[in-house]
């Protein structure tokens, strides 16, 4: 973001609240907080990041571990228009739209086909409403999403009946499959920035992992097998979190060698 318009915008858009309330949650639940993630904004090439828009800025992002999915959420900020009003020719008033979405991002155990599905529930500038409509056997889901980029016969394996009532009976939002991520996203005003947002809708996604068709998926490089349908859910360990997309690290300093003592003339002095 334009470092003149930084704090400005920080407090207009409350980033410091919403990182308090998460770095309070990250320590609740043994978590991973950064106050800003960058780094994300060009890891998926999906819904909201393929949409127009400046000032883009990832904020409030939490990494770990819930209800057995390894997880990364965070709030995404953008402008995606800007508004002249003009008279006699000359602008005199400026009016720009901004837009903040919940973004959660859940690992898969296996590598699943490209599948990108729209719902009306958010809008988007571009006209998503003109791309296809899904074949499903429920004309309501039917109508209210679309699918972008999806090959017909990938969309037709993938939403099953058990995953499109899935779907309508938790009112998820916009989703996305991109090699082993889940790529989930609502609008903010939605989910609520605060940690009972951020749980709530971590605990729907725990709900609709599971009806994925991972037989359509290709197993990741020394993972186990995965079953289509994992059950009944039992107790699992919780291990500590470790970063998925994490900035890069700076290589370590080396220390210098450590000189050794050398007598010399008087006028060569150590300073």
């Amino acid at each position: 973001m334009d470092s003149e318009r930084n704090m400005r915008f920080i407090r207009r858009f409350n980033f410091d609240v919403v990182n308090q309330q998460r770095v309070g949650l990250a320590a609740q639940r043994g978590w991973r907080f950064d106050p800003d993630a960058p780094w994300l904004l060009d890891q998926w090439p999906v819904l909201p990041f393929t949409v127009r828009g400046d000032m883009r800025h990832v904020y409030g992002a939490v990494t770990g571990v819930e209800s057995g999915m390894e997880f990364t959420a965070f709030q995404y900020f953008r402008r995606p228009t800007v508004v002249n009003h003009k008279a006699v020719g000359i602008t005199v008033r400026q009016t720009d739209q901004y837009e903040v979405e919940s973004v959660f991002v859940v690992s898969l155990p296996v590598v699943m086909p490209f599948a990108q599905v729209w719902s009306k529930r958010q809008w988007y500038p571009g006209g998503p409403e003109r791309c296809p409509r899904p074949q499903t056997h429920d004309p309501k889901f039917n109508r209210r999403h679309r699918l972008i980029d999806t090959d017909p016969a990938v969309a037709a394996a993938l939403l099953t009946p058990q995953l499109v009532g899935t779907v309508m009976a938790l009112k998820l939002g916009t989703w996305s499959l991109v090699g082993s991520d889940l790529v989930y996203t609502e609008s903010a005003v939605d989910t609520g920035s605060g940690p009972e947002g951020v749980l709530a809708v971590l605990a729907r996604l725990a709900q609709f992992v599971p009806w994925l068709p991972y037989h359509l998926g290709q197993p990741k490089p020394g993972a186990q097998p995965h079953r289509a349908h994992p059950g009944p859910q039992q107790q699992q360990p919780v291990y500590p979190p470790q970063p998925r997309y994490s900035a890069p690290q700076p290589y370590p300093v080396q220390q210098p060698y450590p000189q050794q003592p050398y007598p010399g003339p008087p006028y060569l002095r150590r300073l």
